[in-house]
């Protein structure tokens, strides 16, 4: 699958959402607001990992997360999710946004990547101030096991 890759180093480029977002830095405040939703989502133990989400009457609508710290050029790459009930209504944009400038705060560059087939993730990265670095082929690989 071609996957397209953003990235964002400078605050000043940041578009910032009106939403109001909430940061998440603990599991248990995650398993209370996930408590009989369906939605499974784990911070790391690490104490670095956070999350900003939009929440209403306790239940998180969409969030944004750190997917991989790792990199050794200092950036950090982010994902985001909303439930299908709550889409298009700037809630993605809100949560990446709010992440995203925390992010650079902690003098980091930020990494979003996603399908171009993805038309909604496109363009919550660009409304952001995302700049398109390039595109590149993702593949899954599986060992198959003969019985």
């Amino acid at each position: 699958e071609m996957m397209l890759e953003y990235s964002i180093s400078d605050k000043l480029q940041l578009n910032k959402g009106l939403t109001e977002v909430r940061m998440i830095d603990s599991n248990s405040e995650l398993e209370k607001l996930c408590e009989n939703t369906g939605c499974s989502i784990e911070l790391n133990d690490d104490g670095k990992d956070i999350l900003f989400a939009v929440i209403k009457d306790e239940k998180i609508l969409s969030y944004a997360g750190m997917n991989d710290v790792a990199y050794d050029d200092g950036s950090v790459e982010i994902s985001v999710e909303t439930a299908p009930d709550h889409r298009r209504k700037g809630y993605a944009f809100a949560c990446v946004s709010a992440l995203t400038e925390h992010i650079l705060d902690n003098n980091c560059t930020v990494r979003y990547k996603c399908s171009m087939f993805n038309k909604a993730s496109s363009a919550v990265a660009e409304k952001c101030g995302f700049s398109l670095e390039g595109k590149r082929y993702s593949y899954i690989c599986g060992i198959i096991e003969d019985n």
